[in-house]
This record gives structure tokens, sequence and C-alpha cells, in this order.
């Protein structure tokens, strides 16, 4: 348990040793500010009595809040939690704040032209933002008008089609699309038969968008197989397997289509490392481990081994 939900190495495994020193190097400042800050955060009493001051009891909690959140994300993803996630990022950043009170050099009274210049930055900044926060808005309240459907239909797609509009690119959004039509298109119903075209460019505008993104060529490999055209199939699995080489359901979809075109050695090797990555889980791959199991006993010579 302590290994397979550590929030550490899930973030090494993410994001490489850079990613992991960028928040090591967080989490070393915001350390050192509490550790610099500890002797000045408590505001003695004046002539006329206490002032009141809350900083004493703010960093004895977050400083004990964070400790313990730092402890228990070594056996569990607490930080994949939004609300947990947010709250600790602005505990941290106050609490790093708190080093203010450990000197008087951090402390300035800025002049006319240093104001000016903090006025025009900030305004300038959300200039630029406020078009970029408004479009994300407007996509958010679409796709969350288009979550709450839940199942394939024309309005769900249509919903799909306002949000790739609203922000053309977004890759997330442009697999969602293609993925629906991808959907919708295997029921093989009469309205959306024809559509195989329209959701393979979806999918393909998302592998552009996102070219680290494994899920739109597993989409786009599973519409081939459907459709019968293995050596397509192949190429859009192997491109997954390139991007995501430890993912199970990359393997098992791989596995999959090399045991459509009897490559059962290569299949039967894709299988294998699915189950060695889900041991707990692994009921399809097991199925098609044993049936490549017999297929290459049924094409040994007889006598051979």
């Amino acid at each position: 348990m302590l290994f397979r939900s550590n929030e550490y190495l899930n973030t090494l495994a993410d994001y490489g040793i850079v990613g992991l020193g960028l928040v090591a190097s967080a989490l070393v400042v915001m350390a050192a500010s509490a550790w610099l800050s500890r002797k000045y955060v408590e505001r003695a009493s004046g002539d006329l009595g206490d002032k009141g001051s809350n900083r004493t009891a703010f960093f004895v909690g977050a400083t004990l809040g964070l400790g313990g959140l730092a402890i228990h994300c070594l056996g569990e993803f607490a930080m994949h939690v939004p609300a947990i996630g947010i709250v600790a990022m602005v505990l941290t950043g106050q609490l790093a704040s708190m080093a203010r009170f450990a000197s008087d050099r951090w402390w300035f009274t800025p002049g006319t032209v240093a104001r000016v210049l903090v006025t025009m930055t900030v305004l300038l900044s959300v200039g630029w933002l406020f078009p970029s926060a408004w479009r994300g808005f407007r996509e958010a309240r679409i796709l969350g008008r288009a979550h709450r459907i839940g199942h394939v239909n024309p309005d769900l797609v249509g919903l799909l089609r306002a949000a790739a509009e609203v922000s053309p690119g977004n890759p997330r959004t442009a697999y969602e699309l293609g993925d629906t039509l991808r959907r919708a298109w295997l029921f093989s119903t009469a309205d959306w038969a024809g559509r195989l075209d329209e959701h393979l460019a979806w999918l393909a505008k998302s592998a552009v968008l996102n070219p680290h993104d494994p899920l739109p060529h597993m989409a786009i490999a599973e519409s081939w197989l459907r459709k019968g055209d293995l050596d397509k199939a192949l190429a859009a699995s192997s491109r997954a397997r390139d991007l995501a080489p430890n993912l199970v359901a990359a393997a098992d979809l791989h596995g999959t289509i090399l045991f459509r075109r009897r490559d059962y050695l290569a299949a039967r090797a894709a299988f294998q490392k699915s189950i060695e990555w889900n041991p707990w889980s692994s009921h399809y791959a097991r199925a098609y481990l044993e049936a490549c199991d017999k297929a290459i006993g049924a094409t040994k010579p007889p006598g051979a081994r």
C-alpha cells in the first residue's frame, strides 16, 4: 500500500525527476520559511493588553495540517482530490509568506512610480487573461451539460460540437467528441453508420493537439479493428504503445489486434505484459492468453515441442 498509492512516486512517474524536483523545491521553500519565522509569528502584548493576533494559531494549525497531509501522501493519492489540493496550495502559500515576519528586509513602501507600474501590470494581465478565462468558462458550462446526459445521443454530440467551437484548441474536447461519435458509429444505427471519417478526423485532431496522449490512437485502432483493416489498427495501437508502454488497456488492445492478425507469439507476449502489470484484474488478458496457447499448439507441426 505504501508504494501502490504514493503521491511522491506518482509525481516521479508522471513528471520525471525535473517535475519531482520542482515540487520538492516548493516544499523546501515552505519548510524553510516556516522554520525561519517560527520565533516571530507570536506578537507580543503591548502595554494596553493583547492585540489579538491570530498568527500563532494559523502557523501551528497550517504546519500540523500540512505535515499530516505530507505523511498521508505516502500511502494515499490525497492530492488527486481537487478540494484537498486547492486547500493545501493556499495554506502552503500563506505559510511560506510568514517569512516576512522574520526580517524587516521583506517590508518596503512602494513609491508612486512603483504603484503605477504594479497597477498597469495587473490591468494588462487581467486584460490578457480575461478572454481565455471567459472562453474556458463558456466551454466548462457546455461540457457540464454534456456530462450530465450520460449516454450517446444527438444532444450530447451537439453539446460537444458547441464546446469544440468555443475552444478549438482543447485536445480533450476533440477526443470526447471523436470518441462519442465512434461509440455511436459502433452501435451501427441508421443515423450514425456513415460517420467513420468524421470521428476519425476528430480523434486525429486530438492526437495532433496533444501528441503525448495515447487515448486517441487507441480509439482509432479500435475503429479500424471494427472496420477490419488490421494494418491500420496495428499502426495506431503501436503508436499508443509507444506513448504509454505500461498501459494495460493499450497492451490488451495491441494483443487483440495481433491475435486477429494470427501473430500469436507477439500477441501472447503483449497479454503476458498486461497480466504482469495488472495481475488482480486481468480476466480479458488471461482468456486471450489461453487462446494464444491453444492457437500456437494447433499450429505446431507433429512432434514439435
